[in-house]
């Protein structure tokens, strides 16, 4: 394992309010991670604020996602496993429980993204939607509504486009969240683009423009740089892993 140096997300919000600017760049990293996991069929089943470090790397910040030991559970066990009791039997933390995991019900990729959700609304709060002793912020999961991030941070300046997304990740019912983390990304980064934050492609769309490089050369019989480019964009993206390795098949100059 790599050792990494940074701080929590956990660190960083007590040393005072996260500008809901930056609380959405995070979130977008979380979720370009949580990208990479599912397409592997495995769920972390514990995002919280403490698993996720903020490391120096090529010259900036980058979140990574830690401690990946419940993990190692791939998604089909768990989606047989039906937890009962908050004392070991639920898999996850108190505050970043999904509904259906509060409930002892299966989980699936959905609940790691209700647990980022809870994250972003965290970042942009200072505190979780759900608060006091663990049998109320259970019934929080299961039965109430969150109040809104612009109310509890009156002062912060919340774009009402990134506020509807932060409850959308935090509905209730599975099948009205976010079906992916994807989708979770796409409508996070529109949010912040309407309200004037840039934070390049989505990682739905990583790769694409140098796919369609590769496919350009390939069509001008440049086979050394239609295979540079389908590398690249298979770094970016491993969804383009067959490109690369029909470009691999194309003869050497």
């Amino acid at each position: 394992m790599p050792l990494l140096s940074g701080r929590t997300l956990r660190e960083l919000i007590l040393d005072g309010p996260i500008p809901w600017q930056t609380a959405g760049l995070w979130t977008h990293q979380l979720l370009m991670g949580l990208v990479a996991l599912h397409e592997r069929d495995v769920l972390h089943c514990d995002i919280k604020l403490d698993n996720c470090m903020l490391v120096a790397e090529s010259g900036g910040e980058v979140l990574k996602i830690i401690d990946l030991g419940l993990a190692k559970v791939a998604r089909d066990e768990l989606l047989r496993r039906r937890p009962t009791s908050t004392a070991g039997g639920i898999i996850g933390s108190l505050p970043y429980l999904s509904p259906e995991q509060a409930l002892g019900e299966a989980v699936d990729e959905r609940s790691d993204l209700y647990a980022a959700g809870v994250v972003l609304f965290e970042l942009l709060t200072r505190r979780a939607p759900f608060v006091g002793t663990d049998e109320q912020v259970l019934s929080g999961h299961v039965e109430k509504q969150p109040p809104l991030p612009s109310v509890l941070a009156p002062l912060s300046g919340i774009p009402a486009v990134l506020e509807e997304v932060t409850l959308r990740a935090l509905t209730k019912k599975p099948d009205e969240r976010y079906q992916s983390a994807v989708d979770f990304d796409i409508a996070l980064v529109e949010a912040l683009a309407q309200a004037g934050v840039d934070v390049g492609r989505s990682p739905a769309f990583a790769g694409c423009c140098e796919a369609q490089a590769s496919l350009a050369a390939w069509t001008c019989f440049d086979y050394q740089h239609a295979r540079t480019e389908a590398g690249r964009a298979t770094t970016l993206n491993r969804a383009w892993s067959p490109l690369k390795l029909l470009m691999d098949l194309t003869p050497e100059e």
